[in-house]
């Protein structure tokens, strides 16, 4: 048998929920169950009623009851178990029931009260939950695969969260897992087997639900959960069992690895499996399979290819976009043997020749730019593929992909023009690809400074889609949602709302469709938010993470990006400390999923400095982005986009603490490598440009301020649409130089032009044009003083 941990000294003993059930609630008190009395109907027990009796075992009794104080309407569960508890035991059972209580989470019934009757029965009143047993909700509703496994990782973010907070379930299965009428999962009844006493844990689990080692009473730990996970998905896919593919085998072997005879052969973590299960759902490859290069490369060739601005994905996007194209030439018989070569060249030639030791964000700590690999890729492709143009296509659009990521723009509109020259030149290629390339191309004008030139185009292509099609595609949706991304972060945002509007007319009752819909809600939450409409962006952004929430649980990577809108929102209503808060979780996930120094924790840990750096501390947010700087400058080089956000980001802070110099150092270099990346009119240039030349005024060089501010506000004059705000802010900018110059009638029509704009962008009670009113009204004082 065995030995029992002393929660009072062992914190791991914690982990057992046997330490918690069975010690001061339970431990000695479930002997005299069958002897216990039901509760009488109207029965207080606090603030509650009893109302009815809904089941009785040999371990509790469950109870509907209501609120009965008068404060509100509420109806719980209450459970009783007999009990006559030692000192020690309500010194355990305070304590036991504080863990509880903290297990807040979407996807656990909740303890919502308990206490201990004048006889010694102790209770505890639950959440009630009223709904069928997950299994029966998927059959019932006919669900597929996919939306049965996006079920279970509600159920698996649920045990994650108790998991962190060191307790353990035991007893996972259909009957403790409830979907109610909304969808969402609800688990139930955590510890049960640990309520029994010591003497009969060998009998402690359900028949054909127990982990090997709960029937060998050996150590059960967070590892037993898993297992019972395994077989609920087991449960959950058991209809789908007679079909064939690879999806089917990938679900397989993933439950065969969490339902392993030993816990050391299973994932380390049940949110390991998720984020398997996550992989099988993104048709990413799943660790449960093989890690052959035939299995990898077959699962990169079946995903939709992404052009992502998220340097994280850089390197992988290459090889996935890139095989993709196989997948596309499967589509008649003769193709098969022609896909597998492609896919292989392709995978050969990036990481045999390229890539296998050249990957920052597997090897953080190399002395390595990803820079250097894509520029030594682009040599010889031409001559080396000049009879394959697919392989060659795909290779250049994955460079144009990775280019992207690192804010190399020309370079990447380069690859895609190579990428679909050589497309078109191959009478076999798939058109769909050939118009995601187009796509992709006319997406990065849209970082050149050429935004009205991208929408232009991305329109172009989904109307002779349209015509091409004769119906409403998937992929003119997705067009259609470029469109409005650009929109929202380049041109305009209140068109976008409009636009948004339009799609969502157009969205049917798909799965597809569904998860397009959650996209548009983040959009949404964004284009209100930076139109200041602050109470519908509140409510969008609500809106959207919890339908994230619910579809991938609360611990999900999707769900942190969801949860990073409400930060934004926050920012932007001037309530630091609700934003620092909800960024300081973010971060803390982002490190326990990736480790510190992963590109996208040092994303987070930038946006952490930034409103640190709103909120007036500026020394702890200097502090923050010189570690992001140091990063990304070593692993990612002083061109990539991200390492120039930080060269900005520095520059301000100092400037800020008046450290002119050292801030004037950075600034420039982040301008300097800005205007040769992306060119002297891209948006993130003149920006760069405003902030130098209000750090050229702050040192009293008002010559160079100004010629620098007269040449922002120009460019950006004739490069950014009418209702774009930044160029108000570069004509105060311009404004605040000419004050200092002594020019007063020319800085008040700066400021009035500047206040103009921000009114018809924002309307009239925004904070900027109460700033600029101030603004003039110091602008009028010092005139009149200078008369």
């Amino acid at each position: 048998m065995s030995q029992e941990l002393d929660p009072l000294q062992d914190p791991l003993a914690w982990l057992e929920s046997r330490s918690l059930w069975q010690g001061a609630l339970f431990r000695s008190l479930v002997a005299e169950a069958g002897s216990v009395d039901e509760l009488p109907v109207d029965m207080g027990l606090g603030a509650w009623q009893i109302k009815a009796l809904l089941g009785a075992g040999g371990m509790a009794q469950v109870y509907r009851a209501v609120r009965a104080d008068g404060q509100f309407e509420q109806t719980v569960a209450i459970k009783c178990v007999p009990a006559n508890p030692s000192v020690r035991d309500l010194e355990l059972f305070r304590r036991e029931r504080q863990i509880l209580a903290e297990l807040n989470h979407p996807n656990i019934a909740r303890l919502l009260d308990g206490g201990t009757l004048p006889d010694g029965r102790a209770w505890l009143a639950m959440e009630l939950v009223e709904g069928d047993q997950i299994d029966r909700h998927a059959d019932a509703e006919h669900l597929d695969l996919e939306a049965r496994v996006r079920l279970l990782l509600q159920v698996i973010a649920a045990v994650a969260h108790a998991h962190q907070r060191l307790l353990i379930h035991r007893d996972i299965k259909p009957s403790n897992v409830l979907v109610d009428a909304e969808g969402r999962v609800r688990l139930l009844d955590f510890g049960i087997a640990g309520w029994m006493d010591e003497r009969v844990q060998v009998r402690a689990y359900s028949p054909g639900w127990a982990s090997p080692e709960q029937k060998a009473d050996g150590l059960v730990g967070p590892a037993s959960d898993q297992y019972q996970l395994g077989l609920l998905l087991a449960k959950l896919c058991a209809p789908f069992l007679a079909g064939q593919g690879i999806r089917l085998r990938e679900l397989l072997a993933i439950e065969a690895r969490a339902c392993a005879d030993t816990p050391e052969q299973r994932y380390h973590a049940v949110a390991e499996l998720g984020a398997d299960l996550e992989r099988w759902l993104a048709r990413q490859p799943v660790q449960a399979m093989s890690r052959g290069l035939a299995y990898a490369a077959h699962c990169a060739i079946r995903r939709r290819p992404i052009s992502t601005a998220i340097s994280v994905l850089v390197l992988v996007a290459m090889l996935t976009t890139v095989a993709m194209f196989s997948w596309r030439l499967q589509k008649e018989h003769d193709r098969a043997e022609r896909a597998a070569t492609i896919a292989e060249q392709i995978n050969q030639f990036l990481t045999r020749d390229l890539l296998a030791q050249a990957d920052p964000y597997n090897n953080p700590d190399r002395d390595l730019r990803v820079r250097d690999v894509l520029d030594r890729a682009r040599v010889g492709i031409g001559q080396r593929f000049a009879d394959q143009p697919a392989i060659e296509a795909g290779i250049r659009s994955s460079l144009a992909d990775a280019y992207t990521g690192i804010g190399d723009y020309p370079r990447a509109r380069e690859q895609y023009e190579e990428a679909i020259a050589r497309a078109e030149s191959d009478p076999e290629f798939d058109i769909e690809q050939l118009v995601s390339l187009r796509a992709a191309a006319e997406a990065i004008d849209s970082h050149l400074g050429n935004a009205e030139q991208a929408v232009a185009g991305l329109k172009a292509l989904e109307a002779a889609e349209r015509q091409r099609l004769g119906t409403d595609s998937a992929l003119q949706k997705e067009l259609a949602l470029k469109v409005l991304e650009i929109q929202i972060v380049r041109m305009n945002s209140d068109g976008a709302l409009a636009g948004i509007a339009d799609l969502r007319e157009r969205l049917g009752n798909t799965e597809a469709d569904a998860l397009l819909e959650e996209r548009l809600l983040a959009l949404e939450a964004d284009a209100t938010t930076r139109l200041a409409r602050f109470d519908v962006a509140t409510d969008v952004a609500n809106r959207s993470y919890r339908a994230t929430v619910n579809r991938y649980g609360e611990d999900s990577p999707t769900a942190q990006l969801a949860a990073q809108v409400l930060v934004t929102l926050a920012r932007q209503k001037g309530d630091f400390d609700e934003a620092l808060t909800r960024e300081e979780q973010i971060a803390q996930w982002y490190e326990r999923r990736f480790g510190r120094h992963h590109p996208e924790t040092l994303r987070i840990l930038n946006e952490w400095a930034s409103i640190l750096q709103d909120n007036g501390q500026r020394v702890e947010a200097e502090a923050l982005f010189r570690e992001v700087l140091a990063e990304r400058e070593k692993t990612l080089g002083d061109r990539d986009v991200q390492t120039r956000t930080s060269l900005n980001n520095l520059g301000l802070v100092l400037s800020l603490q008046n450290k002119l110099d050292e801030a004037e150092v950075y600034y420039r270099r982040a301008l300097e490598v800005e205007r040769a990346v992306a060119g002297p009119d891209a948006l993130d240039v003149l920006v760069l440009a405003h902030n130098l030349a209000g750090l050229q005024r702050k040192r009293g060089d008002y010559a160079a301020a100004l010629a620098l501010a007269e040449e922002t506000v120009a460019r950006a004059e004739q490069t950014l649409a009418e209702d774009r705000y930044e160029p108000a802010l570069f004509r105060v900018g311009l404004a605040q130089t000419l004050q200092k110059l002594g020019r007063y009638d020319e800085a008040e029509q700066q400021f009035q032009t500047a206040r103009s704009r921000l009114i018809r962008v924002f309307g009239q009670d925004h904070a900027n044009v109460a700033k600029v009113d101030a603004m003039l009204n110091v602008l009028a004082a010092e005139r009149s003083g200078a008369r």
